[in-house]
């Protein structure tokens, strides 16, 4: 703890105490006229800077229950996740990074945009081709790609021909 905190902490306790005693006289002479503001000066000048003083020398986090409540139920819900919802996380996530990469990827690709290590990125991309979300390719270079069907870029869905010009073609 600080030298501040310890200080502003110990200055509001004793600021209350001292209150009590000193003021002690004063609150029961008022408490006949105006009881209410009485109380309401009682409170702020002597309950606040003890409650305060006492928050601040103890480090009391008044939330923080609620907040490790929160993050405990977070932990647990994701822990809980079925091996179909981890699949359908693993094939949306890889599908938009297919899109944002024109419909190619690596597994270098999968590793840096995802928490993935290579192996199971690899994994995962093989499992697309296993399933025919993709295709593999080899790059002149030997990288091996991962072309995932069906990702069109904006200039191939506006050049693309309706069903209806498709069937004229053939007539």
């Amino acid at each position: 703890m600080s030298m501040k905190r310890t200080l502003g902490g110990s200055a509001l306790i004793i600021f209350g105490i001292i209150e009590i005693f000193v003021y002690r006289n004063t609150y029961e002479f008022h408490m006949v006229d105006s009881p209410i503001f009485t109380i309401f000066c009682f409170f702020v000048v002597v309950v606040a800077p003890l409650y305060f003083g006492i928050v601040i020398l103890c480090n009391f986090k008044p939330f923080q229950y609620i907040k490790s409540k929160r993050d405990s139920y977070l932990l647990n819900r994701k822990a809980k996740k079925t091996p179909s919802a981890i699949r359908r996380d693993l094939e949306k996530q890889l599908l938009k990074l297919a899109y944002t990469h024109g419909g190619v990827l690596t597994v270098i690709d999968v590793s840096l945009h995802t928490d993935m290590v290579l192996e199971e990125a690899q994994e995962a991309l093989e499992y697309m081709v296993k399933h025919s979300h993709a295709n593999i390719k080899i790059a002149q270079n030997g990288t091996v790609l991962y072309q995932f069907r069906g990702i069109l870029t904006d200039q191939e869905k506006k050049a693309d021909k309706s069903l209806d010009e498709l069937l004229d073609e053939k007539s």
